[in-house]
């Protein structure tokens, strides 16, 4: 039943675009710190910090999962990793990388708090080990792609920028998908 639904592809082309960042961007945000000038200790700090507010911010999106969709928080969330990669962007000093770690950590413990909740939550919890085992080579290779093609913009260009711009973008189109995607409804 759900394979016939158009609402489980949307889903998986969300959650297959937003894969890529789960890998890529923190395997190279320190990276990115140390090429626009900041200190090895400054870095190792935003990424200390980024642990633990991620540790912390996990309940907020809890909370907000148990007052509203997933649907709409996911959307915000989305919506949340697009500012959070932009302000990446724009870092260029030690303090605004470690207020970077804390932004990163509120926007990104969402994804991972939320996303093993979204299939079960469209399509209850009777069949989500084989739900989840189709659907999860999708987002597997997505994430295990992530660093290789940054690395190769990395490669090609001189600058992460470029493969980050891809991932606004990816997130933007995994926010509209993520809209299309209203909740099947249940027959009767």
């Amino acid at each position: 039943e759900m394979f016939h639904s158009k609402v489980v592809w949307f889903l998986v082309a969300a959650t297959t675009l937003a894969a890529p960042t789960v890998q890529g961007l923190s395997t190279t945000w320190v990276a990115r710190f140390r090429d626009v000038g900041i200190s090895a200790g400054a870095a190792a700090t935003a990424v200390t910090i980024y642990g633990l507010a991620s540790l912390v911010s996990r309940f907020f999106w809890g909370v907000l999962v148990e007052r509203f969709h997933i649907r709409k928080v996911l959307i915000g969330q989305m919506l949340a990793m697009v500012l959070t990669i932009v302000f990446l962007l724009n870092v260029r000093s030690a303090p605004v990388a470690i207020v970077y770690g804390i932004v990163q950590a509120v926007a990104f413990s969402g994804w991972t708090s939320l996303n093993p909740l979204i299939y079960p939550t469209y399509f209850g919890r009777r069949h989500i080990g084989a739900i989840q085992g189709i659907l999860t080579p999708f987002t597997s290779i997505a994430s295990a792609a992530g660093p290789l093609f940054i690395a190769w913009v990395f490669d090609f260009t001189g600058s992460y920028n470029g493969a980050y711009e891809v991932l606004i973008v990816f997130w933007v189109v995994a926010a509209m998908l993520m809209y299309l995607a209203r909740p099947p409804r249940r027959p009767t």
